[in-house]
């Protein structure tokens, strides 16, 4: 086989793994911790970004928001309350896109300081049912 093919069909079989992997995980989780990848399973193991089928776009915005707070000196004391309140709704609107990326039957869960791990799962399934004409009044 040629090294061209091979290489072809190595990518393939490891994107099949990674989707197969991503289907398997009940919830993924959103949060913080220094030095971290910012994303853990349901026991609060860390998931590494290469295991998971997500877009890679999604995968640079969560990197950077880890980033953004382990560049900050020590959280929550050197940050402003403006400085939360972006990083909040950033993580808020990653949540979103890897809730839409993973589709409804794998929950994000978004750690939020005063209420834990709240799921993201239920705000979508809203806005799927809104989209399709479903909403209930």
């Amino acid at each position: 086989m040629p090294a061209k093919a091979w290489r072809a069909r190595a990518r393939g079989a490891r994107k099949a793994q990674h989707a197969a992997f991503t289907r398997r995980l009940k919830e993924i989780r959103l949060g913080n911790d220094f030095g971290s990848g910012g994303l853990w399973d349901e026991n609060g193991g860390m998931l590494g970004y290469d295991l998971l089928d997500v877009p890679f776009s999604l995968v640079r915005r969560i990197a950077a928001w880890q980033r953004d707070y382990d560049d900050s000196v020590t959280p929550p004391d050197d940050c402003s309350e403006e400085w939360w309140r972006r990083h909040a709704q950033e993580a808020l609107e990653i949540a979103k896109g890897l809730q839409a990326a993973l589709g409804l039957q794998t929950a994000v869960k978004l750690h939020r300081r005063e209420a834990g791990w709240p799921s993201i799962r239920s705000s979508a399934q809203r806005q799927v049912n809104h989209d399709v004409g479903l909403e209930q009044e």
